[in-house]
């Protein structure tokens, strides 16, 4: 293992059941927010007529979306059928 993947484990390892709740908290919000960011970034490259080039079955999915951003949530998006931690 690398030096530096060495002292994170050290690190996590010397976390609290409190912390590591916490962390895992944050984790799961900055994941969130960055797939949000890139879904709607990919919406807006779409909506200003550029090729995403995110496709399936042949289809572009921002063409058949009105809003990839708002596509992980609600009970049918993909957190609540995929995800082990829903939203």
């Amino acid at each position: 293992m690398a030096p530096a993947s060495q002292e994170l484990q050290r690190f996590l390892g010397d976390l609290g059941p409190e912390e590591r709740v916490a962390l895992q908290k944050v984790i799961f919000k900055i994941t969130d927010s960055g797939i949000h960011d890139f879904h709607f970034r990919l919406q807006c490259l779409h909506d200003d007529g550029f090729d995403t080039g995110l496709y399936e079955k042949g289809e572009n999915v921002a063409s058949n979306s009105d809003g990839l951003q708002g596509e992980p949530y609600g009970d049918d998006g993909w957190y609540a059928i995929h995800s082990k931690y829903p939203c």
